[in-house]
């Protein structure tokens, strides 16, 4: 059971989940590429954050100004945003499955004898798994919402307040919780073998966790976008970090890894 646990096996782990992710994200790119080719009228770059757009909209006029603005575009929009939405399906537990790995692999350079060590190590794994399933849970419930806007916005039907309620507490939630877990993940990096894999990650993620925050409060869906190419450089140093750990010499023993009886003597 120990080995399932153990720094190799984490790493492993981000690796899989990152390339996952990876993929995911290009099938979602790809889906709103196919749908704007298909429909014409649009390009994919008209596509890009359109749905975070959507969310950060200051109110559910303006939401509905973003999908029929423009007469032209309005029908290709609305038919690549569905395609994302649709594909997005899968990114979703790949990007929340990427982040909990993440809290493993963190979590693996915490567990020593030493108590206090393994009462974050334990608080890790409970943060990861509740921290994994808001983000997901938020981002289920905000495509449902974005699907249901979309459909409206076909008919040019005001979008009900309620439904662009629920979309910006959907969204609230899982930016909130991307930011939480960047923040303690920056906060908690602690591993080996290099000072640089340890501080690259560390100020990437609360980079992340700051322009998340600040967009937040500011309803800045710019600022949230720098925030995800952070993060996204973030989960990038997290896979050389992983790659460098994942080919280290299994005789190499961190202090960390020392038991507390052998430093003692």
């Amino acid at each position: 059971m120990k080995r399932l646990w153990s720094r190799k096996f984490c790493a492993a782990l981000v690796i899989i989940a990152w390339a996952a992710t990876l993929v995911s994200l290009w099938g979602m790119l790809d889906a709103g590429r196919r749908a704007v080719a298909s429909e014409g009228g649009c390009q994919p770059a008209d596509l890009q954050n359109i749905g975070l757009r959507l969310e950060m909209a200051s109110s559910a006029s303006d939401a509905l100004t973003i999908l029929n603005g423009d007469p032209a575009k309005a029908a290709c929009l609305r038919s690549g945003a569905t395609a994302q939405v649709q594909a997005d399906y899968l990114f979703i537990p790949a990007y929340s499955g990427l982040m909990l790995v993440l809290f493993f692999f963190v979590r693996a350079f915490w567990i020593t004898p030493l108590r206090e060590r393994r009462s974050v190590a334990s608080g890790l794994l409970v943060l990861g798994l509740l921290l994994a399933a808001a983000m997901s849970i938020g981002d289920v419930l905000e495509n449902l919402q974005l699907t249901s806007m979309i459909d409206l916005a076909k008919g040019n039907l005001p979008l009900p307040y309620d439904k662009f309620t629920l979309l910006r507490y959907a969204g609230t939630l899982k930016w909130a919780a991307l930011a939480a877990a960047a923040l303690v993940l920056g906060l908690s990096w602690t591993a080996r073998p290099s000072r640089l894999l340890v501080w690259v990650p560390r100020l990437l993620g609360l980079a992340a966790a700051t322009l998340f925050i600040i967009g937040l409060v500011r309803t800045e869906w710019e600022t949230v976008s720098f925030g995800m190419s952070a993060l996204a450089a973030f989960w990038f140093a997290a896979l050389i970090h992983a790659v460098a750990v994942a080919v280290e010499p299994e005789s190499i023993q961190t202090p960390d890894s020392i038991p507390e009886r052998t430093r003692k003597s």
